[in-house]
């Protein structure tokens, strides 16, 4: 759900809190801004009331004797409300960090955090700002959990050409220009309804059929890009498989889908998590030494989650980073994630190699990576994923 100032009147807030006193001053301020408020001190009140009484917004002090914050952001999580939910401590920072991200893999909408002592003004503009509920994170189970994809639903698939693509603008952070596109997965299966990739990629390495599925969907995007956008500076990005990046054969294949279609291998970005390249270390190192030398670059994705980066960037030959996301998403309010953005595009630098910010949703997000000399940035604030028409109407061209 989102909600806005404007909406708070007729809103609900919840605070859970050990001390009364504080709960109580919390749900005065709540009323001041237009909410209805209550207040409770026992874990057993707050749940029957969130069944009860649905309140909108909810305040959370992490530390009380009788129940752990952390324990009920999980219960909450695992309930799958629409709550905006407020955090309330005392705790440093980097532990009310901590939380705020756990939050947010559990699916939660967190609005923010409220340090104590507290003031009025912070907790109206952490009631007053606009949320999007996001999608869960780690911790949540996958859409195809339990519905079963088989085999035969992805042979269909690929012969009825349910996989497509949408595509995601990126932009030179210098000068504000268009750089090229991600290209996405997606599957619309008949049943299942729209799928991300999340849900049917492990499906189809199991299968044995992701080559098939990275090939279709390879020639789809070049062929989109080479036949509907006059323009040879913009790139291609697309994400392989860990099992594709163990087939020679996959460099060949590529590189005669670049020829079929005038499209220049330079143009195409193979994106890898870093941990596709340590399966078959081996074989990874030559499909993606043979990618380099016929001019296609190579991007280490979701760089800076995993344990092995900064090896792998010294033994593969990568040509971008990708900062992952939840860098971004935190360098708002946090210092010690603007340091490592700020680092990785140091080191990015010092090895010659480009860096594309992923998740960049504000203004200010963009800002903060120009300044700090990020090359490229993608994300809802430039451009959320479309279809090959939508991105013809977004550039202002007709559409086929």
């Amino acid at each position: 759900m989102s909600m806005t100032g404007s909406d708070a009147a007729g809103g609900r807030l919840l605070v859970l809190d050990d001390d009364t006193d504080v709960g109580a001053t919390i749900a005065a301020m709540g009323r001041r801004i237009g909410l209805e408020a209550r207040s409770v001190s026992a874990r057993t009140d707050f749940l029957a009331l969130l069944d009860s009484w649905r309140p909108t917004h909810i305040a959370l002090d992490l530390i009380m004797p009788e129940a752990d914050g952390i324990e009920i952001l999980g219960e909450l999580g695992e309930r799958g409300g629409d709550e905006i939910i407020i955090l309330t401590s005392g705790a440093p920072a980097r532990v009310r960090e901590a939380a705020e991200r756990l939050g947010l893999e559990h699916g939660l909408s967190i609005a923010g955090i409220l340090p104590k002592p507290f003031s009025f003004a912070a907790l109206g503009a952490l009631i007053a700002q606009p949320i999007e509920r996001p999608m869960a994170g780690k911790l949540a189970q996958p859409q195809t959990a339990g519905v079963g994809v088989t085999r035969e639903h992805m042979m269909r698939a690929l012969a009825e050409r349910q996989f497509s693509l949408v595509y995601q603008p990126k932009i030179n952070c210098r000068e504000g220009q268009l750089a090229g596109f991600e290209a996405l997965a997606r599957w619309e299966h008949p049943e299942l309804g729209a799928l991300m990739p999340a849900d049917f990629i492990a499906h189809a390495e199991s299968f044995g059929l992701i080559d098939e599925v990275t090939v279709l969907l390879l020639e789809e995007g070049i062929g989109w890009l080479s036949e509907r956008i006059n323009d040879n500076r913009l790139t291609l990005a697309f994400n392989m498989a860990a099992t594709t990046l163990t087939r020679p054969a996959i460099v060949d294949c590529l590189l005669q889908l670049c020829a079929d279609r005038a499209f220049e291998p330079g143009r195409l970005i193979i994106e890898i998590a870093e941990t596709g390249a340590t399966q078959d270390p081996v074989r990874s190192l030559d499909v993606m030494t043979r990618l380099r030398l016929r001019g296609v670059r190579l991007s280490i994705d979701d760089f800076g989650i995993g344990y092995s980066s900064l090896s792998q960037l010294v033994r593969l030959p990568f040509s971008e980073v990708k900062i992952d996301k939840t860098f971004i998403a935190a360098a708002s309010h946090s210092s010690e994630a603007r340091s490592i953005i700020s680092a990785i595009i140091g080191l990015a630098r010092s090895l010659e190699l480009e860096t594309v910010a992923e998740g960049v949703e504000d203004l200010a997000s963009f800002h903060q990576l120009k300044s700090a000399g990020c090359d490229f940035a993608q994300g809802y604030f430039i451009g959320r994923p479309m279809t090959g028409d939508a991105v013809m109407t977004w550039m202002g061209q007709p559409a086929a």
